[in-house]
């Protein structure tokens, strides 16, 4: 009994290693910098990561302190990243491939200034002719 009992430990011993190596999966590693119009950090800008066959949404980052964000773990194939930030238009890269088990550093994504300054505005209006209140017409 204790022999057959040694053998089922030495067996699940021997095929544990394997089932952990299998659990995990490897992926590529996508870092970047985001900067403001003047070429400050941009914080807390959002990063997402789109594959380019649907453009189906495989990843969302928001960026650090120094504008920095780091995507682990994604899977390999093609993709292409958009960037959006309050008050400024959204930035959409290229498609590029990731392979697991590469790290890309993208170079850094700097967001434009759309902003379009208005000469003058008027607001014209004409009164109306007749005018109903609840207990009068004037």
């Amino acid at each position: 009994m204790k022999a057959i009992a040694m053998r089922y430990l030495w067996a699940l011993a021997c095929l544990l290693p394997t089932f952990s190596f299998s659990q995990y999966q490897q992926g590529a590693t996508i870092n970047g910098r985001v900067e403001g119009p003047g070429g400050e950090a941009l914080e807390f800008a959002n990063v997402m990561l789109h594959a380019a066959a649907d453009s189906s949404l495989a990843k969302v980052e928001v960026t650090g302190q120094e504008g920095t964000f780091s995507m682990s773990r994604v899977p390999e194939g093609r993709y292409w990243i958009s960037v959006s930030y309050v008050g400024l238009p959204s930035f959409r890269t290229q498609p590029f491939q990731a392979k697991a088990g590469e790290a890309y550093e993208l170079p850094a994504i700097q967001m434009q200034d759309a902003s379009v300054e208005l000469s003058e505005v008027v607001v014209t209006a004409e009164k109306p002719l007749v005018e109903v209140r609840a207990d009068k017409m004037v």
